[in-house]
């Protein structure tokens, strides 16, 4: 009875393993095809002023969604700081969202923790939930240089580690 059962089970997974897409590589995080165009996005930072992602255009970025409430973004954000420290700023800006609803202790973990890289807020999540669709947090949008999202990374990464993020951004 257990193999009858079984049986179907193993062809409907050999059938769903037969349509996955072959022509991207298969170490690539979070390939995302037909990528939303952000440059119409407009973020707040944490003195509550605007600022466009068009401002960003010709740089590729390093969108990272986070909360200080959020242990595995709290462990991740050193990494990044390392990764913002390691990229040309003339191509490249890493940028991090927090959806923390107070700015207080954001401003108070960015500082004991040495993160300098461009910080915006989204206390209502507005943009994370509703308009970027985040589903995670940390969740980790790789965008190019014209705006386009290139990929989705949900989950902590080792944003230090140059092997990793040179298979990854553009």
């Amino acid at each position: 009875m257990r193999s009858l059962f079984c049986y179907p089970l193993i062809v409907l997974m050999a059938l769903l393993i037969g349509c996955t897409e072959s022509s991207k590589p298969a170490n690539l995080d979070g390939w995302v095809d037909n990528g939303r165009d952000l440059s119409d996005l407009e973020l707040v930072d944490l003195a509550g002023n605007s600022k466009d992602l068009a401002d960003y255009h010709g740089k590729n970025l390093v969108i990272n969604f986070w909360a200080t409430w959020c242990a595995p973004c709290r462990k991740e954000m050193p990494a990044l700081q390392a990764l913002s420290d390691q990229l040309d700023p003339e191509h490249y800006a890493v940028i991090g969202v927090t959806v923390d609803q107070k700015v207080e202790p954001v401003n108070q973990f960015l500082s004991e923790n040495g993160i300098r890289f461009q910080q915006f807020i989204d206390p209502q999540m507005d943009l994370a939930m509703s308009e970027l669709k985040v589903r995670a947090f940390p969740e980790t949008l790789i965008v190019n240089a014209e705006g386009k999202v290139l990929r989705r990374i949900l989950g902590p990464r080792e944003w230090d580690d140059e092997s990793y993020y040179r298979q990854i951004l553009p």
